[in-house]
């Protein structure tokens, strides 16, 4: 765990063969055991030095040979460069910079920090600086140009009066400003960093609003690590009525009435011949499904959300993805979060307790009956379900997330009104038939119908009258939706 933003690493007392290994310092989010891909550096060094960490992340140490069978056994050594009173500069032209400012007077990798953390003004451009370590200790930096020169990665996070940064042309691969001074910025200019696609900051609606002297290729998050992903898996108790074969029914898929366009706020869209979208047997689409993380400490904060696309057997998939199986990613920080899932005429669910989720797949499944996760009493419905199955309810057509036959607020009306209203329905028949993707299909058979042959009002009340809650068997019963927020 690092203990500063800066670790010195030594491999020391080596014995064996090979009497030299190399190193590599990978962040344990982003770790896959034997991938160093993503590594901070990589090393043939005995030691080196690991600079731009996190206070309080986990990072591993990945020792290897390039030598078949090695070895050797060895010590690690990690240690900070902290000296009281003095911050660390490695970069010499960053510190030979300093010295022409009068802030130090020798070359020898430490600055007195009380002579630069009153600093509000710092022009280094086109210095050839490579590092910007130190930079953190800048306490009252106000003004910052730092163009033209080799940064790769700058860390400003530290740096909370920063209200004007001029960073253009520095190689810049990753750059976070997330100061809680951002909408006191003035200046903020990073063109020419081809490389730089992301750009942690506090707001990203606000950044991506005021701060537009960037790439075309950049754009702004409130975390630019690696995603975390979630496999989450549901049914949908409306496709799996009456499907004998233990998976959701694929009628709007089949009848091509699923748009391209997701229905949900983001309107996520993708392409018709994109393999997610033309996927078949267990992976062919049911409908567009939306995934919501919310705070581990207030389960009514919605932290991030997005529209993803259900398969056949239950599984949530990336839709801007160019396969089948890529779990849903949110660029947001590893933590706990609570996960619930929404379908547009099926009562929302909520996973009971808030699950760890990183780079790291998790899998969380609303499905099992016997290992039941879901939020709340009786939130999903085992109602002509196949055994040990469970699924969310489906009924739920007006849209205020609650399921009712008959009574106050009932949802069956709006099934008729939608067979009646029909164009097409000149005679208004309650037994025509309304083909279409519309929140009235209940079975989600692509078909409305409010009473005949294979009407769509009989499953709303099947459902009130199977409810384990209503033990009195009255049409009028209220199912529900079990959301925090509906308590």
């Amino acid at each position: 765990v690092a203990t500063e933003t800066t670790h010195e690493i030594k491999l020391q007392n080596l014995i064996g063969s090979p009497n030299f290994l190399w190193h590599a310092v990978i962040d344990a989010q982003a770790y896959t055991c034997g991938n160093i891909t993503d590594a901070i550096y990589c090393t043939d060094a005995l030691e080196d030095t690991a600079t731009g960490l996190t206070v309080g992340n986990t990072y591993y140490i990945q020792v290897y040979s390039h030598v078949a069978n090695a070895n050797t056994t060895f010590d690690i050594c990690v240690s900070t460069n902290l000296i009281p009173g003095q911050t660390y500069v490695p970069d010499d032209n960053f510190e030979q910079a300093l010295i022409d400012l009068g802030l130090d007077t020798a070359l020898d990798d430490y600055v007195t920090t009380s002579n630069i953390n009153t600093v509000n003004d710092l022009n280094i451009r086109n210095l050839g600086i490579f590092d910007l370590t130190g930079i953190e200790d800048f306490a009252g930096l106000e003004i910052l140009n730092c163009g033209l020169n080799f940064l790769g990665e700058v860390d400003l996070s530290q740096n909370t009066n920063l209200n004007s940064l001029i960073a253009d042309n520095t190689a810049l691969v990753a750059l976070n400003v997330k100061n809680g001074n951002n909408t006191n910025v003035t200046t903020f200019i990073t063109l020419g960093n081809v490389d730089l696609f992301c750009i942690q900051v506090d707001d990203a609606a606000y950044s991506t609003t005021n701060w537009t002297l960037i790439e075309s290729t950049t754009s702004f998050s409130e975390y630019c690590g690696n995603p975390i992903q979630v496999a989450a898996k549901v049914y949908l108790q409306g496709a799996m009525l009456d499907n004998t074969d233990g998976f959701m029914r694929t009628d709007l898929k089949d009848n091509n009435h699923i748009l391209t366009v997701s229905p949900y706020a983001d309107a996520t869209a993708i392409v018709a011949t994109d393999p997610v979208y033309i996927a078949t047997e267990q992976d062919k689409i049911v409908d567009w499904i939306w995934i919501e993380l919310r705070d581990a400490t207030d389960p009514t904060n919605i932290i991030d959300g997005k529209s993803a696309l259900l398969q056949r057997d239950g599984d949530i998939v990336e839709a801007l993805a160019d396969n089948t199986t890529t779990p849903v990613s949110f660029n947001q920080a590893p933590n706990d979060y609570y996960i619930v899932i929404k379908h547009r005429n099926h009562l929302s669910v909520m996973s009971d307790i808030a699950v760890s989720l990183s780079s790291t797949v998790l899998v969380v499944d609303f499905t099992d009956r016997a290992n039941q996760i879901t939020y709340g009493s009786n939130a999903q419905a085992t109602f002509g379900m196949p055994i040990d199955v469970v699924a969310m309810w489906c009924g739920n057509v007006n849209g205020d997330n609650v399921v009712q036959y008959s009574g106050t607020n009932p949802d069956v009306p709006t099934i008729l009104s939608t067979v009646l209203n029909d164009p097409d329905n000149f005679l208004n028949f309650p037994t025509f038939i309304v083909s279409g993707y519309d929140t009235n299909d209940v079975n989600m058979d692509g078909s409305i119908q409010y009473t005949g042959t294979n009407p769509d009002t009989p499953f709303i009340l099947q459902n009130i009258l199977a409810h384990p809650g209503n033990f009195l068997n009255f049409s009028t019963f209220q199912i529900s939706e079990q959301l925090p927020e509906n308590e």
